[in-house]
């Protein structure tokens, strides 16, 4: 009993931390869902994120916005390029685990 005791203690933080991702992740679905049938090709989306750089770019701007990124559909997904090391094309919204978005 206390060896499960002392694995659920160390196993605590890790679990805690990806239940908060998977929360984030399915509000940021139900937030983008709102917003797909208005979105066109080339529109500006803005969002958050749950992660410290977001929230320290949101602290350094005095935004609510922390990143952005020029959406197109291709086929029956959205894409979004988006400037991240290496800039890439992401399948939107699956890429971004934000839980507010706009468009422009």
């Amino acid at each position: 009993m206390l060896l499960f005791a002392g694995f659920a203690i160390a196993a605590y933080p890790r679990l805690h931390r990806k239940l908060l991702r998977d929360q984030s992740h399915r509000a940021a679905e139900a937030a983008t869902a709102q917003i797909v049938p208005q979105l066109r090709d080339g529109d500006l989306i803005f969002h958050t994120s749950q992660s410290a750089q977001s929230r320290a770019i949101q602290l350094a701007t005095h935004s609510a916005w922390s990143h952005c990124g020029i959406v197109y559909k291709q086929g029956e997904n959205w894409q979004v390029f988006e400037a991240v090391q290496p800039v890439k094309l992401s399948r939107w919204p699956t890429g971004w685990r934000g839980a507010r978005a706009a468009t422009s």
